[in-house]
C-alpha cells in the first residue's frame, strides 16, 4: 500500500514488491505531477531513496529508466535482503534510521 506523509511517500506492506512496480512508479509520477514515470528524468529526478526496501524491484525498476536508486534496509539476523538487492547489480546498504536520547546530567556540562 502507497501512502502519501505530508512531502513523504512510503509504501507499507507485509509482502514484497515483487509485482506492482509499475503501478507504484505510475503513482508516483501523477502524485508529483507527471505523465507517468518515463518523464521521472526531464523532471530532473536523477536519484531516488528506498528506505526499506524488500529485494530491489521498485530500483531494479526504476534503473531500467537510468535512474539511479539506493536500497537502504534494516539489519536482519536470518539473512538480509540488502545482500540479494547487490547480488542484482543495484547500490544498497545496511541503515537504521532511528535516534536515541541519553540522559545527560547538567553537572556533566
Amino acid at each position: 500500500m502507497m501512502m502519501l506523509d505530508e512531502e513523504q511517500i512510503s509504501f507499507r506492506s507485509a509482502s514484497h514488491m515483487f509485482d506492482g512496480v509499475e503501478d507504484y512508479s505510475h503513482q508516483i509520477a501523477e502524485m508529483i505531477g507527471l505523465r507517468n514515470e518515463s518523464s521521472f528524468i526531464q523532471a530532473g529526478i536523477r536519484t531516488v531513496l528506498d528506505i526499506g526496501c524488500g529485494y530491489g524491484s521498485f530500483g531494479a525498476h526504476l534503473f531500467d529508466s537510468q535512474i539511479l536508486t539506493l536500497c537502504i534496509a534494516n539489519y536482519e539476523p536470518s539473512g538480509s535482503q540488502v545482500q540479494l538487492t547487490l547480488e542484482r547489480g543495484l547500490p544498497a546498504m545496511i541503515a537504521s534510521f532511528t535516534s536515541k536520547q541519553f540522559v545527560i546530567s547538567i553537572s556533566i556540562l
